[in-house]
């Protein structure tokens, strides 16, 4: 119904258009409006589409309702959302200001931000969105009742629908390590998951019981497994992802279970026997030279399907490397 909707919104669109009946030549189709980004609600009773003027920034953002009963226009707007309970289109004025509209209403307001984003969390949602003062705070507002928590020194976060949180990684300028919490939207508490060496690669399962990230020890990548429940932190420790090897992961996923994670993975093997006396030539007697590099530094990819028990935090090859891998979606 929303991308029926939607579709009578631009096709009208098109149909007025086309009753000014503006002759066609090398001149005038150079005037014709470029309508783009189309979106409508959740609830399908509101929709917005961007008219380009040909000037950058000042563009038109259209809102209005889809019974055409109300209908607003701004000039310089972009990066338009609607917020999941219906009420709300926010939108990017600049790179400094957030802009908050009421639907139906010509109640809006404007607060300092540098980006923002809508997090479908809940039937309200959450905006999170970052204060332009120093500090790098990070404000998480809940849409259904206005409360908002401000948290200070946020480097980055990943929000999580299954648990209903936020993972922060967080750092002052002061610190030497950086530290993971994480924040949960319900009750607003935060609390610890790592501190230590630099993390990324960050996923959670559906159950909400583990969470994976790899972490940099001392050049050396490992797989760290943090258990919610119990609030306790794991390292996998295991010669394949350490030592002269090379590991970075392509894939992973936690089973529908969540009692593993599946990972795919290149693994670089250095100082093989195959860097030997390597010479590779191509039909014209010249150099290949980014394969010669390879062979000549002995690194090879192989690519690699394991998976971990999280109970026991063992792991197991499912996939040599002369098989293909397909991941599903």
């Amino acid at each position: 119904m929303k991308l029926i909707n939607l579709i009578i919104i631009v096709c009208s669109l098109v149909s007025v258009t086309r009753a000014q009946k503006l002759p066609v030549n090398d001149t005038t189709y150079k005037k014709w409006q470029d309508v783009r980004s189309p979106a409508i609600s959740n609830n399908g009773g509101f929709a917005h589409y961007t008219i380009i003027n040909g000037t950058a920034g000042n563009n038109t953002l259209v809102v209005l309702a889809t019974d055409k009963s109300w209908e607003r226009r701004f000039i310089g707007l972009a990066n338009a959302q609607f917020s999941p309970n219906n009420k709300y289109l926010f939108a990017s004025k600049g790179a400094d200001t957030l802009v908050k509209l009421v639907l139906g209403t010509d109640q809006q307001s404007t607060f300092p931000s540098k980006g923002y984003s809508i997090l479908d969390i809940d039937k309200p949602g959450w905006i999170v969105y970052r204060s332009i003062e120093p500090g790098n705070a990070l404000i998480v507002e809940n849409l259904s009742n206005g409360k908002k928590q401000r948290i200070q020194d946020v480097q980055s976060y990943t929000a999580s629908k299954d648990w209903n949180s936020i993972l922060l990684n967080r750092k002052t300028n002061l610190d030497s390590v950086g530290r993971l919490e994480l924040l949960s939207l319900s009750s607003g508490r935060v609390k610890n998951v790592y501190r230590g060496y630099e993390t990324s690669d960050y996923v959670f399962d559906k159950c909400g019981n583990y969470l994976a990230f790899t972490l940099a020890e001392n050049g050396v990548k490992r797989i760290a497994i943090y258990n919610n429940i119990g609030s306790a932190l794991h390292i996998v420790k295991n010669t394949n992802f350490s030592g002269e090897r090379e590991w970075s992961p392509e894939f992973w996923q936690f089973t529908s279970d969540c009692t593993g994670l599946l990972l795919t993975s290149k693994i670089g093997l250095k100082g093989s026997d195959e860097s030997k006396d390597v010479s590779i030539w191509n039909y014209n007697d010249s150099y290949l030279l980014s394969e010669y590099k390879t062979r000549e530094l002995g690194f090879r990819e192989e690519p690699q399907l394991h998976i971990i028990d999280l109970p026991s935090l063992t792991i197991r090859k499912l996939v040599s490397s002369d098989l293909r891998i397909f991941i599903m979606p």
